[in-house]
């Protein structure tokens, strides 16, 4: 025996342990890629679907607001609590509520919150902006009511 080589000893003991940690290793490496794709495939999945439903209550709100209905009301029955409606006429907001979560009220908008409304392009796809009651998924509609003759 030489004084420069390790004193070694190859036992089972010594490989199963390797072959435990490798097999861990890898076990875990799989299991973090799955988990990976599987929270993209969801996180796409239910922002689709966020955005089918917002089209969808836009879509009532703007239909629901006619002369026949009073055009300041923007809240078609069904409206879900957290739901903002505005409507704005040649740059100046005419209606701007949200429904309370907690209590269903109708709440004015601030100030605050109305540049970041009138910058939203209609018919576009949804936007995020922060809003002073939150950050909210945004989109912009234009008024379906008759135009007058």
């Amino acid at each position: 025996m030489s004084l420069f080589s390790p004193a070694t000893k190859h036992t089972p003991y010594n490989l199963q342990r390797r072959l435990l940690v490798i097999l861990l290793g890898a076990l875990t490496m799989v299991c973090v890629l799955i988990g990976l794709l599987y929270n993209a495939g969801m996180r796409q999945t239910l922002m689709a679907q966020l955005n089918e439903q917002l089209s969808q209550a836009a879509n009532r709100a703007a239909a629901y607001s006619t002369p026949k209905n009073s055009p300041d009301d923007l809240f078609a029955p069904g409206q879900a609590s957290g739901t903002l409606n505005v409507r704005f006429v040649d740059g100046k907001l005419t209606f701007g509520a949200w429904l309370d979560e907690r209590t269903g009220e109708r709440i004015t908008i601030t100030d605050a919150d109305i540049d970041p409304l009138l910058s939203l392009e209609v018919n576009s796809r949804p936007v995020i902006r922060k809003l002073s009651i939150g950050d909210y998924v945004l989109v912009a509609r234009p008024d379906q009511a008759p135009e007058a003759s």
